[in-house]
């Protein structure tokens, strides 16, 4: 059957967009030219089946061994994982890359604005998630769900859990974003190839993609995020979710500009982690066997 046999769930924001450009080089890698299908988290792309899918996304598919699905946001919802086991099986492998918290939600949030669909500023917005999931959950409107999930994305022991209730632990790779994605990339890159069954090439991995930037052309973000007759016009002239999702992420990019993204002030990313956060870490660093002090100290040098 022509499907994917390992996945990146995440975590959104720490370089996935990154690591998928860089695996795409690979010849024995297959990777949909659209990164985030969707398939087990949007619950009506999900209605669609698999052989929807199936034939959306891996049509073209010719021999290569590794066949992957990029969708970060896979670890944020608990049906994924019963999902995905329900719909492959107990191989699938998961690569998963999981970042500083508090800059992973301050990127988030960045990236909200640059979309112009955050108003509110960063520490409010902390404050009101709890509200605006529990609504967006009433609605059944997973897409706003992920965008806002700015604490709730980053409480990693809360998401991997889920799936280690359906998935063996050798079934995961499980990377640092401030250690080995910025600073043993080649060494993380081959480790991923052993673990997905291809062998190590020649890869450029001095890539940097989906960089901090702000919206050139507001009224462009404006027509690509919200429903309304321009989008309702490109779904009727173009049928295919997988070039719709191309076309979109495409104008997108064109309607950026670069901009430098500032840090958060060290005396909030504190506070920050020691209200949402250190507990979570705390039971992370049980389960991974792995220290987590550098979230503490580490201001990221990566603007995405």
């Amino acid at each position: 059957m022509k499907a994917p046999n390992f996945m990146c769930i995440g975590a959104a924001k720490s370089g996935t967009t990154t690591l998928y450009d860089i695996l795409r080089q690979h010849d024995d890698i297959y990777l949909p030219s659209y990164k985030e299908p969707h398939f087990f988290d949007i619950d009506k792309n999900y209605r669609n089946g698999i052989e929807y899918y199936l034939e959306e996304y891996y049509s073209t598919l010719q021999g290569e061994r590794a066949v992957g699905d990029f969708t970060p946001s896979y670890l944020l919802f608990s049906k994924c994982a019963e999902r995905i086991y329900h719909t492959f099986g107990e191989g699938m492998k998961f690569v998963i890359i999981l970042r500083n918290p508090v800059d992973r939600a301050y990127s988030q949030y960045l990236h909200a604005k640059r979309d112009l669909i955050e108003g509110l500023s960063f520490e409010v917005a902390l404050e009101r998630e709890k509200e605006r999931l529990n609504q967006f959950s009433i609605q059944k409107d997973d897409i706003s769900f992920i965008r806002f999930s700015y604490i709730t994305g980053g409480r990693y022991y809360d998401l991997i859990k889920p799936y280690m209730q359906y998935f063996r632990p050798e079934q995961f790779r499980i990377y640092l974003f401030e250690d080995d994605f910025l600073h043993r990339r080649d060494e993380m890159v081959k480790d991923i190839c052993s673990f997905i069954g291809v062998k190590p090439m020649d890869l450029n991995l001095n890539l940097k993609s989906n960089a901090a930037a702000q919206a050139r052309f507001p009224f462009v973000k404006r027509l690509l995020i919200r429903e309304g007759p321009v989008r309702n016009l490109l779904k009727k002239l173009v049928r295919s979710q997988r070039m719709r999702n191309r076309a979109r992420n495409y104008l997108q990019r064109v309607s950026d500009k670069p901009m430098e993204k500032k840090d958060l002030d060290l005396k909030l990313k504190t506070m920050f982690m020691e209200k949402y956060f250190v507990d979570d870490v705390q039971k992370l660093e049980m389960e991974l066997g792995r220290d987590l002090s550098v979230w503490h100290t580490a201001v990221s040098r990566f603007n995405q």
